[in-house]
């Protein structure tokens, strides 16, 4: 089968309507294509995952093996969740450790904590030290409160600054984390104050302090709450 295409977009088009209807012949493409492949996964990870969810599972494991870790992870965000934890258990635990050691750390509690607690353990001790405290914190929650579904990685920054001052270290933030909506405000004691949105920071004159244009007192819960 050939395929002549220009953008990851159209090939990723092109490849889920063929997927669709001849898995297999879509399959024994992207392993006879693995530069194709490792692009569209790269690129559009969505659409890869997408692509992935019409093909049998031996042959989708055999596409993540091939996968950076980095990329492996973003398809498996992407990924229904009960597809991706039946993926997970296929991988080898040092591949898996690596790609959940890159995804948002509620994302990889989600997905670990639908194993087996030895198959956990096995994990965490292999994903990076960082990655593995992050998911460990989550999981200590259970699954149907607000520390069950919450994330940790989240702008945070103290009311002393100025909007300007604050936009400045949220500047340095996006390179760890793209997708800012909020930015959370609290105090000396790292207590939560007050939030105010991106956008409403951004059109802030830069010498107003973040104490007088936050939304104080938020509504807020423990943990634990159910």
């Amino acid at each position: 089968m050939k395929i002549r295409l220009r953008s990851p977009r159209q090939l990723a088009r092109t490849l889920l309507d063929l997927a669709r209807r001849r898995p297999s012949d879509v399959a024994d493409y992207l392993e006879q294509n693995p530069e194709e492949w490792e692009a569209l996964a790269e690129a559009l990870p969505g659409d890869a995952a997408d692509v992935l969810e019409q093909l049998d599972e031996e042959d989708v494991v055999g596409l993540l093996r091939g996968l950076e870790a980095s990329d492996a992870a973003e398809v498996l965000e992407e990924m229904s969740p009960e597809l991706a934890v039946e993926l997970i258990e296929e991988l080898p635990v040092a591949q898996l450790a690596a790609a959940l050691s890159e995804m948002p750390g509620d994302a990889a509690a989600d997905l670990i904590g639908e194993l087996d607690e030895d198959v956990q353990e096995d994990i965490l001790a292999a994903m990076s030290d960082t990655a593995e405290e992050r998911v460990r914190t989550l999981l200590a929650y259970p699954r149907d409160t607000a520390g069950g579904l919450m994330t940790t990685e989240i702008a945070k920054l103290p009311w002393g600054l100025t909007t300007g001052e604050a936009i400045e270290r949220i500047r340095q933030l996006h390179d760890e984390w793209e997708d800012l909506s909020y930015v959370y405000v609290v105090d000396d004691d790292s207590r939560l104050v007050g939030v105010i949105s991106f956008r409403d920071l951004v059109f802030r004159r830069p010498g107003s302090p973040l104490a007088d244009v936050m939304v104080a007192d938020p509504v807020a819960v423990t943990p634990d709450t159910d």
